[in-house]
């Protein structure tokens, strides 16, 4: 078992994807409201990681961080990343996010 979920996404890409690779029952559990464990949560040892809940965990870099600085940290970086079906990617693993402002802002630029 690769990751135990709170809701079945029988339909995602992703678990098909695990269980073929994997060769093992896969289940995916998302969070919609944070981008990973909550600091009070990750300072008790009470994320999916210390319980045993999860084996596989996709979040972003502060909770991992969070995580890392405990101390008998409870998950590791597995150094890989996703390669995105996105032009801009180029078929290589890359992260990028888009930027964006209200509509009735005045955008401005970074850098110099």
């Amino acid at each position: 078992m690769v990751a135990v979920a709170r809701h079945q996404h029988d339909d995602a890409p992703i678990v098909y994807v695990l269980q073929v690779h994997c060769g093992c029952g896969v289940a995916l559990a998302s969070e919609e409201r944070v981008s990973g464990p909550e600091r009070a949560s990750v300072d008790r040892s009470e994320d999916p990681f210390s319980r045993g809940e999860a084996d596989v965990g996709f979040l972003c870099a502060p909770t991992y961080l969070r995580l890392r600085e405990r101390e008998q940290p409870p998950a590791e970086l597995l150094g890989v990343a996703p390669v995105f079906a996105d032009e801009r990617a180029r078929g290589k693993p890359v992260y990028f996010c888009d930027v964006i402002v209200r509509r009735d802002s005045q955008p401005g630029r970074f850098g110099t």
